[in-house]
């Protein structure tokens, strides 16, 4: 990544330098608007659960849906992945990236009723608990075989999460 520049992505594409900048600020730009996309994609997904669903099993259904909508483009998600988790750079881009969808979900599961600090703090945790359980799933497929699908792993994820969640509550 880092020996590629933009001239080089300008020119592979048929493009100049100046039109390449008019679409992106920078060159890691390129590699992180296929996340604009999918959180563009998981927004109505997440409200359109939020009725029969609990913060966090909405958001377990919201990357789930989000994986298997990936899958339909494995091969550049996977090659993406793998770049990002590749380069410092871009792993940390990437986080951000997700930092932000945090805040965007739960201000989406917030939104749906008033709620108490303590429980803008609960649904803060669950967002942030099922982002983190989503990028583990992503680094796990990303660093396996990509033409496996993706969506099990995600919810072999989410099942080792309910799993440990319902072992806490048991030793109380």
């Amino acid at each position: 990544f880092d020996a590629v520049t933009v001239t080089d992505i300008a020119a592979q594409a048929g493009i100049s330098r100046r039109t390449f900048f008019r679409y992106f600020h920078v060159k890691d730009d390129v590699v992180f608007e296929w996340m604009n996309e999918q959180g563009e994609f998981s927004r109505p997904v997440l409200k359109s659960c939020l009725a029969t669903k609990n913060p966090l099993q909405a958001m377990c259904h919201t990357y789930t849906e989000l994986a298997r909508h990936q899958e339909l483009r494995w091969q550049d998600v996977g090659f993406i992945t793998r770049l990002i988790f590749g380069v410092p750079l871009l792993s940390g881009r990437f986080h951000g990236e997700h930092a932000k969808w945090e805040s965007e979900f739960v201000r989406i599961i917030a939104d749906r009723k008033p709620s108490s600090d303590e429980e803008l703090f609960l649904i803060q945790v669950q967002v942030a608990i099922a982002t983190a359980a989503y990028v583990m799933a992503i680094k796990t497929w990303a660093a396996g075989d990509i033409a496996k699908p993706l969506h099990p792993i995600v919810e072999a994820v989410f099942d080792a999460l309910e799993k440990g969640v319902s072992q806490m509550r048991n030793r109380k």
